[in-house]
């Protein structure tokens, strides 16, 4: 509450303010006599809704006759623009955002109780509406805080992941082009070295190799033979 009637007030200093100042500067350039004065006048009636507008430019368009018809025509017609521009445009965005309502709000607010209570409801209304929605909230926070299972939302069941196969880097299909080449080379010179045929020369060889351990082996047996037969004549 204490934050929505100062919110009020603000908002309704600075309007006045606005109001004044627009006043002050449209009566000096319609050349008004006591144009200062009538817009610190138009700043003190603005905390008045709707009477207070009405009285400082009746006010302003006096004074303006005493410079002619046409001057006062032109600061009344002002007066109309500085007073549609203020209840209905810039007023409701300025209270309603300092008490914390809706532009809208606001003004339907201002109107409702300018109709239903005149000037004392359209005085009140704004900060009336500010303390009604600031209590509502805290009624609603209240009972969400009381009743937290009544504002639980279901869990949200996501989508499983869908896996794809992973790709290998540039530089490990580099090296296993690399690994299976090697591999094929190994294999088919293992292959080629099964296969390819011994040279007959080669086979020559061997087999006189062969044949020559083989006498040499013979000629052995022969001579342990002959020595065992030495030994076993009697003496």
């Amino acid at each position: 509450v204490e934050r929505v009637v100062g919110g009020y007030i603000r908002g309704q200093l600075l309007l006045s303010g606005l109001v004044g100042v627009l006043v002050g500067l449209g009566m000096f350039i319609l050349q008004v006599p006591y144009a200062v004065l009538l817009g610190v006048l138009a700043f003190l009636l603005e905390f008045v809704p709707v009477l207070g507008t009405l009285t400082s430019g009746a006010i302003c368009v006096l004074i303006a006759l005493s410079q002619g018809w046409l001057t006062a025509v032109l600061v009344l017609a002002y007066f109309i623009g500085v007073h549609i521009i203020e209840g209905d445009v810039i007023g409701p965005r300025i209270v309603g955002r300092a008490v914390g309502l809706h532009p809208v709000v606001s003004l339907f607010a201002l109107l409702a109780g300018a109709e239903l209570f005149g000037v004392i409801g359209a005085i009140f209304a704004a900060p009336l509406a500010g303390v009604l929605q600031a209590l509502l909230a805290a009624v609603w926070q209240e009972w969400r805080s009381l009743n937290p299972e009544q504002f639980e939302e279901p869990p949200v069941s996501l989508p499983r992941p869908t896996s794809f196969p992973i790709k290998p880097a540039p530089a490990e299909q580099s090296a296993q082009l690399q690994t299976s080449s090697i591999a094929e080379a190994l294999s088919e010179v293992g292959a080629t070295s099964a296969s390819a045929p011994i040279p007959s020369e080669a086979l020559a060889g061997a087999s006189r190799e062969n044949k020559g351990e083989s006498e040499h082996e013979g000629a052995g047996h022969l001579q342990q033979g002959s020595t065992l037969s030495t030994s076993e004549q009697p003496l």
